[in-house]
């Protein structure tokens, strides 16, 4: 079935998940904070039209605070610690 949806020039989809905007932008923190730049403030605010400190502003300067976060100008990204217990950060920001 796969193959034949291919070969019919259509997407060969079965389920569809269709993430809620809190859904999204936790998911972007997550996903963006896995890599060594972490998440561009310019890049968060393009997506979802509001900042990164509007929408988690307490739990970015709670992480800070725990050295688990740091942040310059261009956005935040986690720290040596912040890497070694990444799930305890990434547990912050769900919804």
């Amino acid at each position: 079935a796969y193959s034949a949806a291919l070969h019919n020039g259509t997407l060969p989809l079965r389920d569809i998940l269709t993430l809620s905007r809190a859904d999204a932008m936790a998911e972007c923190l997550f996903l963006g904070l896995r890599m060594s730049d972490g998440v561009l403030f310019s890049t968060f605010e393009e997506e979802f039209g509001a900042g990164i400190t509007d929408v988690y502003g307490q739990e970015v300067t709670s992480l800070l605070e725990q050295g688990l976060l740091t942040s310059d100008t261009r956005g935040i990204r986690l720290t040596r610690r912040g890497l070694l217990l990444s799930n305890q950060v990434f547990h912050q920001f769900l919804p």
